[in-house]
């Protein structure tokens, strides 16, 4: 009777660590479905305002980006948003070598 407690309990809790797997990647998704127009309206905004002229190279861009985010109010409502979430403990906007 113990061991079949046991496996029943294992069982369980199996499915509960999975369907909470599910819902913190479906709630990641949602995050990063809000986050990346918020991101592109950022860049387009310094970009209008003139803060891009002159950006060419790969470090400068990545300078220029960093401005961008820092400065947008948008994007940073909606970090702050997303951080309230109790399953999401960290967010981070990175370039394709990995750098945030």
């Amino acid at each position: 009777m113990l061991l079949v407690a046991a496996v029943l309990s294992g069982v369980f809790a199996a499915q509960l660590l999975d369907q909470l797997l599910q819902e913190t990647m479906k709630r990641a998704n949602d995050i990063a479905d809000q986050l990346f127009p918020q991101a592109q309206l950022a860049v387009t905004v310094c970009r209008r305002a003139g803060l891009a002229a002159g950006v060419r190279q790969p470090e400068e861009i990545r300078d220029y980006v960093r401005h961008a985010f820092e400065i947008s109010e948008g994007l940073r409502t909606q970090l702050k948003a997303a951080k309230k979430n109790p399953l999401i403990y960290e967010i981070s906007i990175t370039d394709n070598t990995g750098m945030v």
